[in-house]
């Protein structure tokens, strides 16, 4: 990964953006790590916002463990299995991925429907506008908008751990200022 510094002009007004990151061939563990390490020297988390970002970053990586299993994976798609009475069922598609190691060739098989498939698609939209927005309110704060004040002379910016908070394993936005940011995903 290059670095390069940002002149004062290029910075467009904004606090944070001094670097220009040349991150062309890095893996996308690589960038999670590196974004959401930057994230944190940035914010100068709480104790409950780490574990909201590592929550975040974990389910990220998940989902990119899933990524490469379906790009470098195998398919097998419409093949029937027959029964001990001999009647044939078509059955779902399964995925099948190889990883070698060297203790020996790890095979792992899974069914997916495609209601599976949907579920996912899903969980990456909401991850998608839930790590956009955290850095967003990591990089300079999003403004809390009052219901009683809507002109005051100064806004107010909510930290992500105002926005986003964990409930049990899943982070949802439902912090104490959450109603009070608006956020508009870009898709």
């Amino acid at each position: 990964m290059a670095t390069s510094g940002l002149a004062e002009s290029d910075r467009v007004g904004r606090r944070f953006i001094a670097l220009k990151l040349q991150t062309g061939e890095m893996t996308a563990r690589q960038l999670s790590d590196v974004y959401f390490g930057m994230a944190e020297t940035i914010a100068d988390y709480t104790e409950d916002e780490r574990r909201v970002a590592q929550r975040l970053k974990n389910s990220f990586d998940d989902l990119t463990t899933v990524r490469n299993d379906f790009l470098h994976g195998e398919w097998w798609i419409g093949y029937v299995q027959t029964t001990g009475d001999e009647r044939a069922r078509e059955m779902p598609p399964i995925l099948s991925r190889t990883k070698a190691g060297r203790g020996g060739d790890k095979e792992t098989e899974k069914p997916f429907a495609v209601s599976d498939l949907n579920t996912r698609t899903a969980e990456i939209v909401r991850l998608r506008h839930a790590i956009a927005e955290w850095g967003e309110l990591v990089s300079d704060g999003r403004p809390i908008i009052s219901q009683t004040d809507p002109m005051p002379s100064e806004v107010p910016r909510a930290r992500p751990g105002e926005v986003y908070v964990l409930r049990g394993k899943e982070v949802v936005r439902e912090g104490p200022q959450a109603a009070q940011v608006p956020f508009i995903p870009r898709d």
